[in-house]
């Protein structure tokens, strides 16, 4: 099963406690049975991990009896392990044949545990669905395959069940139900640990500019900024399909700019910041003052402040951009307005770096570089972040949004780092050098310009093939202003 076998990279902790993982299939293959193929939730798809009662299942599938005998003895005679010592697990509905035989067999498995396990499948759709045609309609012989019906039936582990549940798995209230199994766990005094685990829906994705510029550019002929406004090209997560969104609280995009272009004044109720990437010559102007924007720039547009971009070079000008609208969305608090000129009239001379202004509109890269590199020769690098500088508006040393953190920084070459997680989101923009960020064992090469998203509680670690600078933001501002943020280190 691919999300296991493949993409937990627990073989190699097998390995070093000497352990041996059986991965059997999720469902008998090549049935023969019509209605068996081509569902998900069904059939070749979804077993159940029973013995099916009801024709044309019945002697076809029978997954409790391969997996609680026959797979036994297949190991004992093939392999050299100690099969007095086994355990089980699974995820999803593997989840749910994990607790339900281990319940329904007891004294043959030593440890259980389940990975947002089905726990009351009479309660839930994806049970309602199957356990008919397997079982039949007499709810009597489902209890016998549920595993909150089994403990409340009388059945008992001998020892604790270990289960752990993402706090936002989208499944979670329909079709999981994992409160139902503690509630029964809890009735009948058997012992359940429970971990509700934080993090999101979010993935881990990866844009490389190589793919993501071209596509810029045919944007670029096929649109005006008096057509759209704003030429931007979504970097929507994977998992977040139709959102527009990259994390569940930040929006982020690639804009192009053409030479002699505007990108009309509005405003909105979001924060938004740029981090300039390929291009000289444009500005931003942001309530009546004009900076310049240079590659490797941050650049500050608080929220319901009025802005517009131009292009006065002679190349077209790319730049990220990052907006906390989710929180707007989720707040009721989404307003947005056009200004009646397309450019706002100027009331402040045009700012290279006014700090000033609180707070700043621009953070040249110039100057960030020279902060990195003085701390790179005052500190030893961090074991998981190299070197690393946080944005801060000079006259009130916090975030320069209220939602937001801005960060730089610095991976020497040949860095490699230990793994690393925390509760915020980030968002990251290549602007120098190549490197790695792994993922568990899935590993996702990086060069200039490229971007990517590190989900919020993702463990993750960098390394470097030469020396990296890397630019990114995230939601931690809001965290911490709330409590909630957490980060957790783990030494090689």
């Amino acid at each position: 099963e691919e999300t296991f076998a493949i993409k937990a990279g627990a073989q190699r902790l097998a390995a070093e406690l000497g352990l041996a993982l059986v991965t059997p299939d999720t469902s008998p293959r090549d049935t023969g049975i019509l209605e068996a193929t081509g569902d998900w939730e069904f059939g070749e798809g979804a077993g159940f991990w029973l013995n099916a009662t009801q024709a044309p299942y019945a002697g076809r599938f029978a997954m409790e009896s391969a997996v609680t005998r026959e797979l036994p003895m297949l190991l004992d005679a093939h392999f050299q392990i100690d099969a007095g010592r086994m355990g089980i697990s699974g995820h999803s509905m593997g989840g749910h044949g994990a607790l339900t035989l281990a319940l329904r067999h007891p004294g043959l498995y030593r440890s259980l545990s389940a990975f947002a396990p089905i726990v009351a499948p009479m309660q839930v759709p994806w049970g309602q669905k199957a356990f008919p045609r397997y079982l039949g309609e007499d709810e009597s012989a489902w209890r016998a395959h549920d595993a909150t019906a089994l403990i409340e039936d009388g059945h008992r582990f001998d020892g604790p069940i270990l289960i752990d549940q993402g706090a936002d798995d989208a499944f979670l209230a329909e079709q999981l139900r994992t409160d139902l199994l503690q509630a029964a766990c809890d009735a009948a005094n058997q012992p359940l640990l429970l971990r509700m685990q934080p993090g999101s829906a979010c993935v881990p994705a990866l844009w490389r500019y190589a793919d993501t510029r071209p596509l810029l550019a045919r944007a670029a002929g096929l649109i005006t900024t008096q057509a759209a406004e704003r030429r931007v090209l979504v970097l929507e997560n994977p998992a977040l399909r139709g959102s527009y969104q990259i994390t569940q609280s930040l929006f982020a995009g690639l804009q192009i700019i053409l030479p002699g272009e505007i990108a009309p004044s509005h405003r909105h109720t979001p924060n938004a910041l740029r981090f300039i990437i390929e291009g000289e010559g444009a500005y931003t102007a942001v309530d009546g003052e004009r900076t310049p924007m240079s590659p490797g720039d941050f650049v500050v547009t608080p929220n319901w402040s009025w802005h517009d971009h131009g292009n006065q070079g002679s190349a077209p000008v790319v730049w990220l951009d990052g907006l906390d609208t989710p929180f707007a969305q989720f707040f009721g608090a989404m307003f947005r307005e056009n200004h009646p000129l397309e450019s706002q009239p100027l009331t402040r001379a045009a700012s290279a770096a006014d700090d000033s202004r609180s707070p700043p509109l621009r953070f040249p890269y110039a100057r960030t570089r020279e902060a990195l590199t003085q701390l790179i020769q005052r500190e030893t690098p961090h074991p998981a972040h190299g070197a690393k500088l946080r944005y801060t508006d000079p006259a009130t040393g916090g975030d320069v949004f209220p939602t937001m953190t801005a960060f730089m920084q610095w991976l020497p070459q040949d860095f490699d780092g230990h793994n690393y997680r925390c509760t915020d989101g980030a968002v990251y923009c290549v602007v120098e050098g190549r490197g790695t960020i792994y993922f568990g064992d899935e590993r996702r090469e990086f060069a200039p310009h490229d971007c990517f998203v590190i989900p919020p509680w993702q463990l993750h670690r960098f390394t470097a093939a030469s020396d990296c600078v890397l630019f990114s933001f995230s939601d931690r501002a809001a965290q911490e202003a709330l409590g909630l943020w957490r980060e957790s280190i783990i030494s090689q």
